[in-house]
């Protein structure tokens, strides 16, 4: 609505989430397997899977490096609900061949590794409109104090508010 950063409207631009995450239950049943014709894509601007921050956009991607073979194209895996492959950098996601020690410092991690609860399906062009999203959601700051601006795709965009905390103008805004 540009009452923050550059002052310009971009609520022209703003798409849609398809779904807002909803808050913990309980009684959430296990995540449904992964269904076959899954699409992944490459981690934008030849960037790594460890650069993604958040482990349902980890599944969405394969590795985008294109400077080194063993990494590039490797499936991304998310690590486990609050484990991390790195504590100190707080990363929850890695290419597979640095999961099972094939790649990176060689170091088996897959005790460490969590479930992706749906696959990228491969597009449809009779894919119907996103359903509204629900009340009750419960959106959770981009981790490491880091804006909006550094989520690499639209699904955990909608998962997200903005988690700068040095400019109070950004600080828990919803991401769109």
């Amino acid at each position: 609505d540009g009452s923050c950063g550059d002052g310009v409207d971009y609520s022209a631009q703003v798409g849609e989430c398809a779904v807002e995450p909803a808050l913990p239950s309980p009684a959430t049943p296990a995540p449904p397997p992964i269904p076959p014709g899954s699409a992944r894509t490459p981690v934008p601007l030849g960037a790594g899977c460890n650069t993604i921050i958040d482990r349902e956009s980890c599944c969405l991607h394969t590795d985008g490096r294109i400077e080194d073979a063993s990494y590039a194209g490797q499936d991304c895996v998310p690590s486990k609900p609050d484990v991390f492959f790195n504590v100190e950098h707080q990363v929850v996601c890695q290419p597979s061949c640095f999961v099972d020690g094939s790649c990176g410092d060689g170091v088996d991690y897959s005790a460490q590794v969590g479930e992706c609860a749906v696959e990228p399906a491969l597009p449809s062009p009779a894919t119907p409109a996103p359903p509204p999203i629900p009340p009750g959601s419960a959106r959770t700051p981009v981790p490491l104090g880091a804006g909006c601006n550094t989520i690499i795709d639209r699904e955990s965009c909608c998962l997200h508010t903005d988690g700068r905390i040095e400019d109070a103008s950004y600080a828990g805004q919803d991401c769109v």
